[in-house]
């Protein structure tokens, strides 16, 4: 596995790495990294992990309920690891944005997210995640949702 730096902000000069990105997602079948529309790219903060100048992960934070949402639109590419690359996205968000209620949310559909659902799977299977509180299920963008509170 390669080693990483802590995930950079992206922004405008970072646009056609992100395009890029969303063009491999496409064809992975990731809807939500698709495109910039579906990524809702004006609604989120961007951060991305690069690999030889490309992005292979990233997610967004945006103001959420009575705080801030991580991991939002969360996508890494396949042969690289969630659990080195997701946490410290969601880490480097709570830092940038600093004091705030910050939450994530997980896909309640089976059929759809697979990574959200992997981690609902486990945090409702009794494992919990520690320091994280479960808030209520709701529907967020069209979609039923678990929301917690970190």
């Amino acid at each position: 596995m390669p080693k990483f730096e802590k995930p950079k902000i992206l922004d405008k000069d970072n646009l056609i790495q992100v395009h890029e990105f969303c063009i491999k997602c496409k064809k992975l079948g990731y809807i939500n990294n698709s495109s910039f529309e579906k990524m809702k790219w004006d609604d989120a903060i961007w951060f991305g992990h690069f690999l030889n100048d490309r992005i292979v992960s990233l997610s967004g934070v945006q103001e959420f309920m009575d705080g801030h949402r991580i991991m939002f639109r969360g996508a890494t590419l396949p042969g690289f690891s969630n659990k080195i690359l997701s946490i410290p996205q969601g880490e480097e968000q709570m830092k940038y944005i600093g004091k705030s209620n910050f939450y994530f949310t997980l896909n309640c559909d089976d059929a759809y997210g697979s990574k959200s659902n992997r981690l609902r799977r486990i945090i409702n299977a009794g494992k919990g995640w520690p320091g994280c509180v479960y808030v209520k299920t709701d529907v967020i963008y069209g979609v039923k949702q678990e929301i917690w509170k970190v």
